[in-house]
């Protein structure tokens, strides 16, 4: 899978694999957060998505912990004005 996504400015970038699945999750959910649970039928490490997004993409993306029983969990905001332009499957 992957993702094409534009800045305000006309920059196209290409993000793959999961990286992109968490991108999509991160923009449909960009108002309420997106969190682990929201991952439900594929695996992968949302954190660890999040600092690649944010270290080799430039992406904003702030984070906010939440109490649940046995501890707390991350929800995630993407800030960045980006839009997705096309979604590759395969």
């Amino acid at each position: 899978m992957a993702v094409i996504y534009v800045w305000p400015d006309g920059r196209l970038r290409t993000v793959r694999g999961k990286n992109a699945r968490a991108l999509i999750g991160l923009v449909q959910k960009r108002h309420e957060g997106f969190t682990r649970s929201d991952m439900s039928g594929w695996e992968g490490y949302l954190p660890s998505h999040v600092s690649e997004l944010r270290e080799r993409h430039g992406l904003e993306i702030q984070s906010t912990l939440e109490p649940h029983l046995g501890g707390f969990h991350a929800r995630y905001f993407i800030l960045s004005p980006i839009e997705i332009r096309e979604i590759i499957k395969g």
